[in-house]
């Protein structure tokens, strides 16, 4: 198959509504990460690396829950060709997310002691109870998103990703200065979800579909389960597979290190991944969209919508991996801090994974649009296995953190490539059949 030189390809993306909705979700996230880069040098000089490696693990854990929390019916809300099958959806997914937090609160209760111990972070241990409550608000926040995604509220979603971001980093900057140790960065993260979470049910409310939420009989929602089963039977197995091998890395560092080569780490994914996720969350959000519609409407398009993002995300985001990576060993020390010095050494490492990230997450939700849930298994446990090796290579060769973080770039980059190529096949059979 001939395919065009990224130029063209970035050529048309320019113009229609396409890249306006890119461009709204990418306005709100590029504000927001900026506020985290601007005051991540005075953050990284309150609190400790083994501060920011706590806060690590619990992020990692938090994704985890997050993803599986309502059984991936959220992913199926943009779907419904009937709004009301849509919002029988959306109050499906909320109150699956709240029995799923219900479940997590007991297991914290009698276990929170024991995990934070295998994950070789017992100081998390008084802070759990923060857990279930982040779950809830960011279970609650997806399901929520997926509907303005379904409704192309796409400026409304960039409210809320601006609103998560500055409220987080405001707390942990003010908790910081106040002597905090590693609660003060916690406690941003789940009122900055707070927060989030708010701005879309706000949305909810002025568009009338909390009204509409609150007289949506049981029936229908039985009705919608049943019909969209193949997402909790399918998606949620791959799901729980895609989030616990993308937080393996923090969560396999942390036990095999510490903390503070956790911190290290994270630093290093802070300042390489952050440009390069803000502009592929934008790019799958507007592209799930389309490729929904499409899917039903014009299978011929497939191909080509998901050619040109893929080229276009490559072309943007290698000059910025490349150019950071080699420029870090004299930046980081200058801005962060002697202490963080070595993170540069770590963006090196992790530039592969992101240029493979780069490429393959903005088409990421494309199997599971395409109800493709088998090959989206075959997907995530091929990457499980791929890190899972690598995480068992550097500890019985008891590696140095630094070779250890170069397995897992190359193992993440390789699964990359194969997402990429799964996907291509799922699209060409839809336009076989279509």
């Amino acid at each position: 198959m001939d395919v065009a030189p990224s130029w063209q390809w970035a050529a048309r993306l320019t113009g229609g509504r396409f890249v306006r909705a890119v461009a709204v979700l990418l306005g709100g996230s590029a504000l927001g990460q900026a506020l985290v880069l601007v005051f991540s040098p005075v953050l990284t000089r309150l609190y400790a690396p083994a501060a920011f490696g706590e806060l690590a693990v619990f992020t990692a854990s938090l994704y985890v829950l997050t993803v599986i929390s309502a059984l991936r019916f959220e992913i199926a809300i943009p779907l419904p060709r009937d709004s009301e099958d849509a919002t029988a959806l959306l109050r499906l997914a909320l109150t699956v997310v709240t029995l799923t937090t219900a479940a997590v609160t007991v297991l914290v209760l009698v276990a929170g002691k024991r995990v934070a111990g295998l994950l070789n972070t017992p100081e998390l241990t008084p802070h759990l109870w923060l857990l279930p409550l982040t779950l809830l608000l960011a279970g609650w926040y997806a399901s929520a998103a997926s509907w303005a995604v379904r409704e192309q509220r796409f400026p409304w979603i960039a409210r809320a990703i601006l609103a998560q971001n500055g409220v987080m980093v405001l707390v942990q900057v003010a908790l910081g200065l106040a002597g905090s140790s590693a609660i003060g960065l916690l406690a941003g993260v789940t009122l900055g979800q707070a927060a989030a979470t708010a701005t879309l049910a706000l949305l909810l409310l002025r568009s009338g579909e909390a009204r509409r939420l609150l007289v949506m009989p049981a029936a229908a929602v039985r009705v919608v389960a049943g019909g969209y089963r193949r997402f909790p039977l399918l998606s949620f197995p791959a799901a729980l597979t895609d989030s616990f091998s993308l937080s393996l890395p923090m969560l396999a560092l942390a036990v095999l290190y510490d903390p503070h080569v956790v911190g290290l780490y994270v630093l290093a994914q802070r300042l390489l991944a952050r440009p390069v996720e803000l502009l592929a969350a934008a790019v799958c959000q507007v592209y799930n969209a389309n490729i929904a519609r499409a899917a039903v409407d014009a299978p011929e398009r497939l191909m080509g919508l998901f050619q040109r993002v893929s080229w276009t995300m490559l072309a943007l985001s290698v000059p910025y991996v490349a150019g950071l990576s080699v420029a870090a060993h004299w930046l980081v020390p200058v801005i962060f801090g002697d202490a963080w010095a070595e993170a540069a050494t770590y963006m090196a490492l992790l530039a592969v994974m992101y240029t493979g990230h780069a490429l393959a997450s903005p088409t990421a939700g494309t199997l599971d649009l395409l109800q493709r849930q088998d090959l989206n298994l075959m997907r995530e446990l091929a990457r499980l296995a791929l890190l899972a090796t690598a995480i068992g290579v550097a500890s019985v060769l008891a590696v140095r953190p630094a070779v250890a973080v170069a397995l897992l770039s190359a193992a993440a980059a390789t699964a990359a490539l194969f997402y990429v190529a799964l996907a291509a096949y799922a699209i060409a059979r839809r336009k076989d059949e279509g």
